[in-house]
């Protein structure tokens, strides 16, 4: 007896099975490449810096830290194999490719398949996310659990019984126990629990029964942090920072800001124009995937879980405080690039030519934000800053630290910076005007040595030159090196000084 590949059944219940993962696995290889691309080139930013001393010291880690503690635990774990920052950083990039794969299942069951491989395929691209994918913070994981939560509540949907009801209530606990902001899923989770079992009260009241749960066990955490703030800003010992209050406009451009980056566009050129037509392109793809309820209802399933938690975050940002920044926010991207992907296919099944031109339109912006993503350096260069003083250290250096008072020494911590005795200085005077005598007194009251000073300074185009000649009236430069702050300026100096004879 002949057999032959046609008929082994192996073959026909093998391969078409790999075959329907195929294109989801070239998204996730492409993902893999992007994410891990360039990982250590630039210097861990503060954010980052706190993350890393918050694990080490415990201050991240329950008891001090019972809001947002999930992140830290595992960073904790994580740390215990490796301490570089590429190894710091992979971390956010396995959870980064876990929620490109996760936006593909919720698309794909809620919209279809081609649907899902767009959306993930939208989501691996997003400067804004890889760039989030990159850091030790914990958005990439938010996203993550986010969106397992949401997968699992689509079969909650369709079959409301404990096991899965449970698993949406675990999950959700511990998105807010990433970032409390994915609280604000849970309302979109209600209306559709409400809606679709209004006339079933046994399921309504497993559901509340669950919700009743999360509420226990967060409550504790939260009366906790209103004390921790309430006696912050009664004893005067807080820094309140300021964020801007978001205008409606901003509704429209975090789509944009989602798919292409939050940089900043020079206005009246071609390229300004370029995403003029592009946030437009994808204000339409969202507004088609809405109006024509693609496939079924279960479409405004996925503008709810996107669009409710972004007017309740702008609600707040304008009655109480702002809460709008683009990585608090980054936990909805998912949920609005699937509405844009089912947009986008009803423009392809009516019209192929003009869904091309759309998507020329779209590899062109957000190619243009990945080569600016991959080229530009985004974050202070706290890593050369300290290497640069590592490598010519000697014995009796003294290190003055004089940037920004609320960064600290955590730098100079993170990345051992010697044994060199450190001196924390507020900053150089800086005004509109050059004030000389100000600058002159600050360099006075440096520490008297008859060694060597590395003053770590950060300067203004104003007080540069002044501050500059004042030192050399006093101190001989041997080394002079400029870092950038990742806005486009290099106002960190480092100068090796030693006192002028006589």
């Amino acid at each position: 007896m002949k057999f032959t590949t046609e008929n082994s059944p192996a073959t026909t219940t093998r391969f078409p099975g790999l075959r329907q993962w195929f294109p989801i696995s070239l998204i996730l290889l492409l993902a893999a490449t992007l994410y891990f691309y360039q990982l250590g080139t630039e210097s861990l930013w503060i954010d980052e810096i706190y993350s890393v001393r918050d694990v080490k010291t415990g201050k991240g880690l329950p008891p001090h830290n019972l809001i947002r503690p999930l992140y830290y635990i595992l960073l904790r774990v994580w740390s215990n194999f490796g301490s570089s920052d590429t190894w710091l950083r992979s971390l956010a990039v396995i959870f980064g490719l876990g929620s490109v794969f996760l936006t593909y299942l919720i698309a794909r069951r809620l919209l279809g398949k081609p649907e899902g491989l767009i959306a993930a395929l939208l989501l691996t691209l997003s400067p804004l996310f890889i760039n989030h994918a990159q850091e030790v913070r914990m958005y990439s994981l938010s996203t993550f659990v986010g969106l397992a939560g949401t997968l699992v509540i689509t079969y909650a949907l369709e079959r409301p019984n404990n096991f899965w009801i449970g698993w949406w209530a675990s999950l959700r606990f511990l998105a807010i126990m990433t970032v409390p902001l994915n609280a604000t899923l849970l309302i979109p989770d209600l209306v559709l629990v409400g809606l679709k079992f209004r006339q079933q009260r046994r399921v309504l009241f497993a559901f509340g029964k669950w919700l009743l749960l999360i509420c226990i066990l967060w409550a504790p955490c939260v009366l906790l942090k209103l004390v921790y703030w309430t006696t912050e800003f009664t004893t005067g010992d807080s820094i309140k920072i300021t964020k801007p209050t978001p205008s409606p406009l901003e509704l429209v451009r975090i789509l944009r800001i989602f798919t292409t980056g939050p940089f900043r566009i020079e206005p009246n050129t071609a390229f300004a124009w370029l995403y003029k037509v592009f946030a437009l392109i994808l204000i339409t793809l969202s507004s088609i995937a809405l109006i024509r309820q693609h496939r079924s209802s279960k479409v405004l399933w996925v503008a709810a879980w996107g669009l409710i938690p972004l007017a309740q975050i702008f609600l707040v940002s304008h009655l109480w405080f702002s809460l709008w920044l683009e990585r608090y926010l980054l936990f909805t991207s998912p949920y609005l690039l699937m509405l844009v992907a089912a947009g986008f296919m009803v423009i392809w099944r009516q019209g192929r030519i003009v869904a091309i031109i759309v998507a020329l339109v779209y590899i062109l912006a957000v190619g243009k934000g990945l080569v600016r993503y991959y080229t530009v350096l985004d974050r202070a260069d706290y890593r050369g800053i300290v290497q640069t003083i590592k490598m010519d250290e000697q014995v009796g250096d003294i290190v003055v630290w004089a940037i920004d008072g609320w960064i600290g020494t955590v730098p100079l911590v993170h990345y051992k910076h010697g044994s060199a005795e450190i001196v924390v200085e507020p900053r150089v005077p800086f005004k509109k005007k050059i004030d000389e005598q100000n600058i002159e007194n600050w360099i006075r009251q440096l520490p008297p040595t008859e060694s060597r000073l590395w003053l770590v300074c950060k300067l203004t185009s104003t007080n540069h030159q002044a501050f500059i000649n004042l030192l050399q009236e006093e101190f001989a430069i041997q080394k002079h090196e400029k870092f950038t702050d990742g806005k486009g300026v290099y106002p960190y100096h480092v100068l090796l000084v030693v006192p002028n004879p006589g």
